[in-house]
């Protein structure tokens, strides 16, 4: 387990599960077709047609928060294709710079700031920083399968991730 200093503890939202979309990182040389096949086959697994993973860049780019009425709802998240000239700006990076990128998250962006998946390498580890309360910098991963990774995000209730990480 990896210790780094960022302090955001706690879940953004009081709700039982998580609500938002999550980063996905590409740390590796990875093609675009293969980028395109996660996203795709991360959606087409997630039983709600979301694109629940959005690809990590720049704050500029991520899912915001919409009001209409009292409904509010969150943008979308990276849909597949994506252009053939996009490059991970996380390439060559560690899951710790992830994480800290993550944590830069401010209020009103729809981007989980505790959990988040790496692509590095032809394999997706999903990431979780913080304890089952969220609350702590410790840094913890599980290896899934990228057709039930936005599924498992997205259901995650509290306490949930160690149940999952040994099923």
């Amino acid at each position: 387990m990896t210790k780094f200093n960022v302090s955001r503890d706690g879940p953004r939202k009081d709700t039982p599960w998580v609500d938002c979309t999550f980063a996905l990182f590409v740390l590796a040389d990875i093609t675009i077709d293969d980028i395109n096949h996660v996203l795709q086959k991360a959606h087409d697994g997630s039983t709600v047609n979301c694109y629940y993973f959005w690809l990590a860049h720049d704050f500029a780019y991520v899912p915001r928060e919409n009001r209409v009425g009292e409904t509010i709802f969150c943008e979308s998240g990276t849909e597949s294709p994506i252009p053939e000239e996009w490059t991970s700006l996380f390439k060559g990076k560690t899951i710790q710079e992830a994480a800290a990128f993550s944590k830069l998250a401010l209020d009103g962006l729809q981007v989980d700031w505790h959990h988040f998946a790496v692509l590095d390498e032809g394999f997706l580890t999903l990431c979780r920083i913080g304890d089952g309360d969220l609350v702590g910098d410790d840094l913890d991963t599980m290896p899934c399968k990228v057709e039930v990774s936005t599924l498992n995000l997205s259901s995650l209730e509290r306490h949930v991730w160690e149940e999952y990480k040994y099923d």
